[in-house]
This record gives structure tokens, C-alpha cells and sequence, in this order.
């Protein structure tokens, strides 16, 4: 089987994984861009910081590169992981999703999920520190950090296993046939 399947599902998981892509791709850009600004601005070339620039006050500017970088960090995770979810998916129209190279690939999807709940965490405690709250504050106003991420990475390292074992298996039957 090596034409694609016919089916609606199938090809809509394909689009929208591509525009879930071109938007990580444009949010990282648009988190470097402000990066660079926020760089030059700190140089005084382009005046002092207007403090509507940001929000925040300027005793906590010191976090916003910190921020920047760990926001960008997140959504290039969030790219790639999502770019080998679309090449699993492309797999599966190829006729050949249960392979040694998808195990791999879910074992990666864990492991991007595990840093990005720890990118998320750094993002939640700095920004715990930047509004001066305590972190039951921030958990009682719904900033609290998710659980399911780690769910997720757990049943992606399973997967993983299956795949792995699956592509063992069907390589052992050519062997036999």
C-alpha cells in the first residue's frame, strides 16, 4: 500500500498540522524580532525603554530577555514536535507507520513534550517573580502548570515501545517468509 488513503480525516490532520507549523514558525520569528528590539533598545541607540512598551516596570526588565528566550525555546519544541507528528501521519499514507524511524520519532515527541512542561515551568516561575506573587496565588488564578504534558510524555515513550517492538516483529517475519 503506497498511495495515500482517501480519507478526509487523514488529509485534514495533514493541513492542519501544516498551519499549526507556519503559525510556530511565525510565533518564534515574531518572539526573535521582538528579542532584537528589546536587544537594541537595551544598547540606548533607540532612546530609553518607554515603559508602554512592555507593560512592566523597568526594575524587571533584567527577566525579559530570560522570558524571550525561554518563549522562543518553547515554540521551536512545539515546531518540531509537531513537524514529526506530520511526518508520523505522512507515514501512515506511505503504508509504513509501524517503523523503527516513527519509534523514534515518538520517543523525541516525548522527550520535546518533557522540556517543554520544564520551559513552561521556568516561564511560570518567572513570571511568579515579575508580578510578586506567591505561586499558591498563581495557582489559585488558573496559571498552574499541566499535568497532562507529563501524561502525554509517558504514553508517547509507550508508543514509542509499541512501535519499536511492532517494527522488530515485522522484521523478524520477513526474515522467516
Amino acid at each position: 500500500m503506497n498511495s495515500k488513503p482517501n480519507d478526509p480525516l487523514f488529509r485534514a490532520g495533514e493541513f492542519l498540522l501544516w498551519i499549526f507549523m507556519a503559525i510556530f514558525a511565525a510565533g518564534a520569528l515574531l518572539i526573535l524580532l521582538g528579542f532584537g528590539t528589546f536587544m537594541v533598545w537595551q544598547t540606548g541607540l533607540l532612546g530609553p525603554i518607554p515603559e508602554s512598551a512592555t507593560g512592566l516596570d523597568p526594575t524587571h526588565f533584567p527577566e525579559l530577555p530570560l522570558a524571550m528566550l525561554l518563549a522562543f525555546g518553547a515554540t521551536i519544541m512545539a515546531f518540531y514536535f509537531t513537524l514529526l507528528l506530520w511526518r508520523i501521519v505522512r507515514s501512515v499514507g506511505e503504508g509504513d507507520p509501524f517503523s523503527a524511524e516513527n519509534a523514534d520519532r515518538l520517543k523525541t515527541m516525548a522527550l520535546l513534550a518533557l522540556a517543554y512542561q520544564a520551559a513552561s515551568a521556568g516561564l511560570f516561575f518567572l513570571g511568579i517573580t515579575v508580578a510578586r506573587i506567591s505561586p499558591l496565588e498563581a495557582l489559585v488564578s488558573g496559571e498552574e502548570l499541566s499535568l497532562s504534558a507529563l501524561l502525554l510524555s509517558l504514553t508517547l515513550f509507550i508508543l514509542a515501545r509499541v512501535f519499536k517492538h511492532g517494527a522488530a516483529m515485522r522484521d523478524d517475519l520477513k526474515g522467516t517468509v
